[in-house]
């Protein structure tokens, strides 16, 4: 996932003084701690927090190719490839990162820098395929390219690929794995090697500080009081963290796959500009706060949930020295916010700003030792601490930088894999157009949902940023098109069905009528007609009027095993004019009594082999009873006079006890 730098944007005056302010006050602590030094190249080579995070996942599933993280550029124009060549050779030369690869002491990864050599690059003609089917075939190789597994253990780590299309038309694909570089880092690389081609590298800077030598920093500010304070905020800001589960397509598996895709569209135009507008109205640090705001508000509507924790990728190159370096830098920032007391958009802005703001005052102590310090359980298929991420990236830092007369622009290539549930992210361009890209995994979500989402998103930030004092429960998440679809196209008018008193049993008596020998029941391969049912139901219903004067509001218990023989007993109730309570045969002997007891039941319907389950008290009629049939057949089959009315009980339920009794 590419990580979001983090700037400031749309900011009052007053609110870029505060800034300014608590910037020097940083500055003048960095200047009293230990300043970034080389080290020597010598014995066991250190690795930063967060290779040696990535190093531990790595061991946990060396064959699945999450971290790696492809870079494709199509490059239209003549290109020289021999150019190209030394481009990608003197970048690899540059930077350590390219050519570091981990090996194993004592259990502990340490880092190992190969010297400089000729970068292989690996060249694909397709030029004898047909032209219009060129780039799409390319792409396909492409993905299969960065699907393959890299060997942290003997590398490189690094792969280079190209591929012709035409004389002038090419697709270069760089591959690394996430270990060795970072989103900001493709756009150094991107840029480097489009000077390098040109035969400007004289005019990069020169490197005298390599990530190793910030590796071996960071472990000496990690022992610090000030490092150890900003742990404590973590574990104070992240103890008993609830997991946020999105309702999915499919259930989590036991076992993840870490199968993925990527799903992107634009978003609608002023969009941006209408948050970073309320951004600077509430004088809050960056247009972030909003963008966030309105997603806390769709997860909190998607789980009824108000306390919720999402990750947030930054750059973590918080020292001027590491800027234009190439290497793994980034880290993920847990944002848990409270969308308790239904709040409005300007309190949840104002909110989501104070969460970024004291995200972003500890974000020096990295994610994998805050994950180690904390201990979360862990789950198969569940990253720790949060499942779901958003992040904010602004500009777009591939495709800048031309390659002399070649024309550079990005190639999307899916590398079929994702990390978290959902990786949301919003890219926001120059021209102030915006679009939202989503990673998320295939073995839980579908590709429609995830469009759902997105306008769902969108909508939820139009509606905050037009009225900021609508409360949280009143937002807007359904689009115009999907509210006409629920509220009108799935739920039309109320049909009159007319003034009349007929009720259900006349409505099947007038079936019965109107075509008799219709199969009204069907179970296990036998049909019973409506005739039959008809007049089975008129019989029992005036034995239980004779028998025991069933009438209007007065409970029948029925308790029979799956078959006809139900809604023949429901029916003949009815016509009786009763309300029939439906028992489980499966339910403990307790259970039945209590419902018997709470219900009012006067009656049971039932047969010899289940009335053993009922209290001996209680009246019953069972179907198997010799005798009932001599009685059923000394009365009409006609239908009995029925007291009941619209207003009458017709049927009583109980739910599965999830509420108690």
């Amino acid at each position: 996932m590419t990580e979001a730098p983090a700037t400031a944007e749309a900011l009052s005056t007053a609110r870029q003084a505060l800034i300014n302010w608590k910037l020097r006050q940083r500055q003048d602590r960095l200047a009293e701690q230990d300043r970034i030094e080389p080290v020597s190249r010598d014995g066991l080579l250190p690795v930063s927090e967060q290779q040696r995070y990535l190093w531990f996942l790595h061991q946990l599933a060396p064959d699945v190719p999450v971290y790696n993280m492809p870079a494709a550029l199509r490059l239209q124009g003549e290109l020289d490839e021999r150019a190209l060549r030394s481009a990608v050779t003197g970048l690899v030369a540059r930077h350590e990162s390219l050519r570091t690869r981990f090996r194993s002491e004592r259990g502990l990864p340490c880092q190992v820098i190969d010297p400089p050599a000729p970068m292989p690059v690996t060249v694909i003609d397709l030029r004898s395929l047909p032209a219009e089917d060129r780039l799409e075939h390319a792409t396909r190789l492409a993905e299969q390219e960065t699907r393959r597994p890299f060997d942290l253990h003997n590398g490189p780590l690094m792969r280079c690929w190209l591929a012709r299309l035409a004389e002038d038309d090419h697709v270069l694909l760089l591959t690394l794995h996430h270990i060795i570089t970072d989103g900001w880092s493709v756009g150094i690389i991107t840029r480097e090697l489009a000077e390098l081609y040109a035969g400007r590298g004289e005019e990069l800077p020169s490197r005298q500080l390599q990530p190793v030598d910030h590796a071996a920093w960071q472990q000496r500010q990690l022992s610090t009081d000030t490092e150890r304070d900003q742990l404590t905020y973590w574990r104070e800001r992240l103890a008993e963290i609830p997991p946020v589960d999105v309702p999915a397509d499919r259930p989590r598996p036991n076992q993840p796959s870490w199968r993925g895709a990527i799903h992107e569209r634009p978003l609608a135009p002023g969009l941006i500009d209408g948050a970073r507008g309320l951004a600077a109205a509430e004088s809050v640090l960056s247009v972030l706060a909003v963008l966030t705001a309105a997603f806390y508000a769709v997860l909190s509507r998607y789980t009824d949930e108000y306390d919720l924790a999402v990750g947030s990728v930054f750059s973590g190159r918080t020292r001027s020295e590491l800027e234009s370096m190439v290497g793994f830098f980034a880290n993920t920032l847990v944002l848990r916010a409270d969308l308790s007391g239904d709040p409005t958009g300007r309190e949840l802005v104002q909110r989501c700003s104070g969460t970024v703001l004291g995200a972003l005052g500890h974000q020096d102590v990295p994610f994998g030792t805050v994950v180690a310090e904390l201990k979360p359980d862990r789950v198969p298929g569940r990253n720790p601490l949060f499942q779901i991420c958003f992040t904010l990236l602004t500009g777009d830092m591939i495709g800048q930088y031309n390659f002399g007369d070649v024309t550079v622009s990005p190639v999307q290539v899916q590398l079929g894999t994702s990390r978290f549930d959902m990786a949301f992210q919003v890219l926001t361009l120059a021209d102030g157009s915006a679009s939202a890209w989503v990673e998320y995994s295939t073995e839980l979500f579908d590709q429609d949902r995830i469009e759902r989402l997105i306008q769902h998103y969108e909508t939820a930030l139009a509606s905050i940023t037009a009225d900021p004092d609508r409360r949280l429960s009143q937002l807007q998440l359904l689009p115009a098109a999907e509210s006409q679809l629920l509220l009108d196209t799935w739920n039309p008018a109320p049909v009159d069905f007319g003034t009349g008193e007929l009720l259900l049993h006349d409505l099947v008596a007038a079936a019965a009528a109107s075509y008799p020998d219709r199969a009204a029941l069907r179970f296990d391969g036998a049909d019973v007609s409506y005739t039959d049912l008809d007049e089975q139901a008129n019989r029992l219903a005036r034995l239980l009027q004779l028998e025991h004067r069933i009438g209007p509001d007065q409970v029948v218990a029925i308790l029979l095993d799956r078959g006809t023989r139900i809604p023949q007993a429901q029916l003949a109730v009815l016509k009786a004019g009763g309300a029939w309570l439906t028992l489980d045969p499966t339910h403990p002997a307790k259970r039945l009594a209590f419902q018997l007891d709470d219900a009012s039941a006067v009656l049971v319907i039932t047969d010899s082999k289940l009335a053993a389950a009922l209290p001996p008290d209680v009246p019953r009629i069972d179907l198997d009873d010799p005798s009932l049939a001599r009685r059923l057949a000394e009365v009409e089959g006609t239908a009995p006079v029925c007291a009941a009315q619209p207003d009458n009980a017709a049927y009583l339920i109980y739910t599965s006890g999830s509420t108690g009794t």
